[in-house]
């Protein structure tokens, strides 16, 4: 009888350990998939920061493309207003 208490102890002991060791490893593992999320989440974070200022940097580089072609515009006009004036006042 005493044999069989001793073996039914030492292994729920050997049981007991493999759970434990599991369990160990599995905290392990959640630990590791955890620091993966928050290193995921800084790069995700950092790229949105950079996709903002790019896209900000592209919106001023086409409010100044714009305001080019306007002034351009302007300038021919002005051209055209000149180049009749001229052609007046040579007639």
């Amino acid at each position: 009888m005493t044999t069989l208490v001793l073996t039914y102890l030492i292994s729920s002991t050997r049981a007991l350990i493999n759970v434990t060791t599991c369990l160990i490893s599995s905290t392990r593992a959640l630990i590791n998939v955890t620091i993966y999320l928050i290193s995921s989440t800084r790069a995700l974070i950092n790229l949105t920061m950079y996709l903002i200022s790019y896209t900000r940097a592209l919106i001023n580089l086409t409010m100044n493309l714009i305001s080019s072609t306007r002034a351009l515009i302007n300038l021919t006009m002005y051209l055209i207003s000149s180049t009749r004036a001229l052609i007046n006042l040579r007639m």
